[in-house]
């Protein structure tokens, strides 16, 4: 039997300690690098958005846990000359983390509350979203290389106003939630329900859209009660020279299109126009109430256009 030297023992010690000193060197690095992201995180947010235009960003909080996947971003505000184009008192995201091995991002739990944001078109044309101007599309660009999902998306008591040179609208959301969008299952459903106010008109939406399939289709039902018209006259001009008059829509529809083929489009319901007062060409509405209540199917191929009307 071979005895062990001390010279042996103390080696075979002085590597132990030497091993056991730089896991703990190396916990300790971990732990600081996940105390400093989030700063890191609210720094990168800043610079950004600095970076895109705003004039002040300010943000509270960002509170982040590598290991649920989890942030929370706290009052988050930014402002451009005088205006406030984007407040975000609280929302919460939480992802996953093994789809970033094969390039696609997956969210599966997005919630924010009482956001107020603007969405404006800027002189040159292109659109502004909460201070971050949307890049000019190249018509070369390449596809996407990575994909995204949308496992759940919910926003609460939220406001959204538009800005144009011929609409400026507010979208109030009093619940809006998608789920399942998902860009690379392609014949897949997203399912989008919306209730909240159109300016001053109540709304409620139902959509199922697949968006990434060979064959774009979507459907669902709209409720749309008291919409004036006036803010919307511009959009028409020179078409129509006045618009005015309130508008009721209820309908179910649905919209489909393969690749390279007509657009078909179905809707049943009814139709309802208040007090219209129009002037088209030679024509003079005004005053008038409309109803309308049936089907219409539309097909739409290139320059030729097919239209059947069924009426109850």
């Amino acid at each position: 039997m071979q005895d062990t030297s001390p010279e042996s023992k103390d080696s075979e010690k002085k590597i132990f300690q030497r091993v056991w000193f730089w896991i703990l060197i190396g916990f300790v690095l971990l732990v600081v690098f996940f105390m400093m992201l989030p700063v890191g995180i609210d720094y990168g947010i800043e610079a950004y958005l600095e970076d895109q235009g705003a004039d002040l960003v300010s943000l509270e909080d960002i509170d982040f846990n590598p290991l649920t996947s989890r942030m929370t971003v706290t009052s988050l505000k930014i402002i451009i000359g005088e205006q406030t184009v984007l407040k975000i008192p609280k929302a919460t995201f939480k992802i996953e983390w093994t789809p970033f091995i094969r390039k696609r991002f997956v969210l599966e739990r997005f919630t924010i509350n009482n956001l107020e944001l603007i969405i404006a078109q800027l002189e040159n044309g292109n659109w502004q979203i909460g201070g971050i101007t949307l890049p000019a599309k190249e018509a070369s660009a390449e596809p996407a290389s990575w994909g995204f999902s949308f496992q759940e998306a919910t926003a609460i008591n939220c406001s959204i106003k538009l800005i144009s040179s011929k609409l400026t609208s507010d979208l109030t959301i009093e619940q809006a939630k998608i789920s399942t969008l998902t860009s690379w299952i392609y014949d897949d459903y997203a399912r989008l329900e919306f209730s909240g106010k159109l300016n001053d008109a109540p709304m409620q939406l139902q959509l199922d859209v697949a968006p990434f399939g060979s064959e774009i289709s979507a459907s669902g039902k709209i409720k749309l009660n008291g919409l004036n018209l006036k803010p919307f006259s511009q959009l028409l001009q020179p078409q129509l020279k006045t618009l005015a008059g309130r508008l009721d829509i209820d309908l179910n529809f649905e919209t489909r299109q393969a690749a390279g083929s007509a657009i078909d489009h179905f809707q049943k319901g009814s139709v309802k126009l208040h007090q219209l007062h129009t002037h088209m060409a030679d024509m003079v509405f005004s005053n008038k109430n409309l109803a309308w209540n049936g089907a219409v199917r539309v097909n739409l191929a290139n320059s030729e256009l097919v239209f059947n009307l069924f009426v109850d």
